[in-house]
């Protein structure tokens, strides 16, 4: 099962907690060896003989962002396995067994790609977003392409998310990208970490004013969570975006019990 496989997950000390919880339910199940990928000014050192390694700044977007990004994936050549499930804290793979159509693909760039953002200017559509899936000859490929993609200040601050990085690295590499065939990418749950989950931080307050934007996020994440219930019956396995155990072994639960 999984032959030659590393799982990946990428976090800061801000997320960690998720990492821990969901250890041992959603990364180590595929009984790889697992890699945890973290910021030099934000480490992540979770239990003795766990391979935690670390590189970059912490930043969500911009030019650390993307220079720390280009780290990992220079940080997974320095790893013996041929193939790679990459993760972020809130991105895994529900099923114990990684689909063997990504092996039967092995120069293809896997993603839980979605449509995002071909409407503003500057930014590519679609975004790449994880789980994330290649060999190494694909991240050889990206790494190689790197000095083709520059970052301009110029262009909007969310083009330089690392969801719309890797899909400037692959058009730049000429790497073949799919998108996963049983994927979800829906905001499923928020952290229970949060002081108070029930007080989130307003979304953009300027443009749709605090109160609206507190009431769309709880919404939002209400009707993501049942998206996500119904797909997981449905077979889907690779999941984004879920910050809670609890919301996670739900999704579990109906991906066991799902309709063959």
């Amino acid at each position: 099962m999984n032959p030659d496989t590393r799982v990946v997950v990428c976090c800061y000390q801000g997320d960690a907690h998720q990492v821990i919880d969901m250890l041992p339910s959603l990364y180590q199940h595929h009984e790889c060896p697992v890699s945890i990928f973290s910021p030099e000014d934000s480490p992540v050192l979770l239990f003795p003989g766990l391979d935690c390694r670390h590189s970059g700044k912490r930043a969500r977007f911009g030019e650390n962002a993307q220079s720390r990004h280009l780290s990992y994936l220079r940080m997974l050549l320095e790893l013996p396995e041929n193939f790679f499930l990459i993760n972020e804290s809130d991105s895994f793979c529900l099923d114990p067994q990684i689909p063997q159509y990504l092996y039967d693909e092995p120069d293809t760039f896997w993603s839980n790609a979605i449509p995002d953002g071909g409407s503003r200017p500057g930014i590519p559509t679609p975004s790449f977003q994880p789980p994330w899936f290649m060999s190494r000859k694909t991240v050889s490929a990206l790494i190689g392409a790197a000095d083709k993609v520059a970052f301009d200040p110029d262009l909007p601050w969310d083009s330089s998310l690392i969801d719309f990085y890797l899909v400037q690295l692959s058009q730049a590499a000429g790497a073949k990208t799919s998108p996963f065939k049983n994927a979800m990418c829906v905001p499923i749950a928020a952290s229970v970490y949060d002081d108070d989950p029930d007080d989130l931080t307003p979304v953009y307050p300027s443009m749709f004013g605090a109160e609206f934007s507190v009431e769309w996020q709880r919404g939002m994440y209400e009707r993501g969570f049942e998206i996500a219930k119904r797909r997981a019956h449905e077979g889907a396995n690779m999941v984004h975006s879920c910050k809670s155990l609890e919301a996670a072994l739900a999704l579990m639960a109906e991906y066991k019990g799902r309709s063959k």
